[in-house]
């Protein structure tokens, strides 16, 4: 082992297992993984911070298309009430007609 201070108290047993200050048991075929995995988290991190882009984005469109409803809904009653002063218009002049 080295003589560096940061390598105090861990220790390699006879079977070749490095034990840590905590009393953890890593294998060599695991600390030889230790890369791919930081590697494989790295990947992992970055595809949830996409995911997460990704749900705020369909949450803006869900927000939207609720807006959107809410005008198509605004435009409908706005329709109803100029039909409704046409067809008033209508009658008027029907009446006018009637009584010249």
């Amino acid at each position: 082992m080295s003589n560096h201070p940061a390598w105090r108290d861990f220790r390699i047993c006879r079977e070749g297992y490095l034990w840590t200050p905590r009393g953890l048991r890593y294998e060599p075929e695991y600390i030889n993984k230790i890369d791919v995995l930081q590697r494989t988290n790295r990947y992992h991190e970055g595809q949830a911070v996409i995911l997460n882009a990704e749900i705020e984005h369909l949450r803006d469109l869900v927000g939207s298309r609720d807006k959107l409803r809410e005008m198509g809904r605004d435009i409908l009653a706005i329709s109803d009430w100029f039909k409704y002063k046409d067809a008033l218009l209508k009658f008027e002049q029907m009446e006018k007609e009637k009584s010249a």
